[in-house]
């Protein structure tokens, strides 16, 4: 019994504390031109399985980010996006489809 609640109080401590992840914002940049950037999470010390990106803010206009992911706005935005991922350099990229309103926060988190 004792070997019971000791194994589900490791259990339950690792669910609280054991999941690791690690967040970088990209700079701020001009919605209306094309961006791109590196970010470097090889500080985090672990292998990530899976990304998640949060887009925050205003938006009016249509925006491409990383290739494949295509947002219309016409106000207030709050989406994330979860994909596999399993490398410690995440490229994020950003391309505007005409012109754009707004003001956008992007975080990165790898897991």
């Amino acid at each position: 019994m004792k070997k019971s609640i000791w194994f589900l109080l490791m259990l339950l401590i690792y669910g609280c504390f054991g999941r690791f992840n690690c967040e970088l914002t990209t700079q701020k940049f001009d919605l209306n031109k094309p961006f791109e950037e590196s970010l470097d999470f090889s500080f985090c010390n672990f292998n990530p399985n899976h990304f998640q990106l949060h887009i925050s803010g205003e938006l009016e206009g249509d925006i491409l980010l990383l290739e494949n992911y295509k947002f219309s706005g016409n106000g207030k935005i709050d989406t994330l996006i979860t994909s596999d991922y399993y490398a410690n350099e995440f490229i994020f990229n950003y391309r505007p489809i005409g012109e754009v309103k707004g003001d956008l926060e992007f975080k990165i988190s790898l897991h």
